[in-house]
């Protein structure tokens, strides 16, 4: 059985980018809170993760999809389905996310906190 520990980054409001795990491991689940769009906080954040220090490898996008008949975004959340083994993040877990983003955690195997 493997040893999951939840990582949680709090947006600080701006455009925000940071290395949050060093060290390799393995991403099982990721959960976030809404995003603040024109009032409304019903919008599915947008997060990007990359292995290692920095955005040279990009392993995992979430973006909320938006109606382009209307311009506005479909729904308030994301779904993903991870593999059973997660997603091997080789040189720690580089986060990117939108200014609006307040928050995420991520449910990881191995590595270490760096946030």
């Amino acid at each position: 059985m493997k040893k999951l520990t939840c990582v949680y980054l709090e947006n600080p409001s701006t455009p925000y980018k940071a290395q949050i795990v060093t060290g390799r491991c393995r991403l099982f689940a990721v959960l976030s809170g809404s995003e603040l769009i024109g009032g409304v906080s019903s919008i599915a954040p947008q997060v990007k993760l990359y292995n290692g220090t920095d955005t040279t490898e990009l392993l995992v996008q979430l973006s909320d999809t938006v109606n382009t008949i209307i311009g506005v975004p479909y729904g308030s959340q994301w779904c993903i389905d991870l593999p059973a083994n997660g997603i091997l993040f080789d040189s720690g877990i580089y986060f990117e996310g939108h200014e609006k983003c307040q928050g995420i955690s991520l449910f990881i195997s191995g590595g270490v906190s760096a946030a």
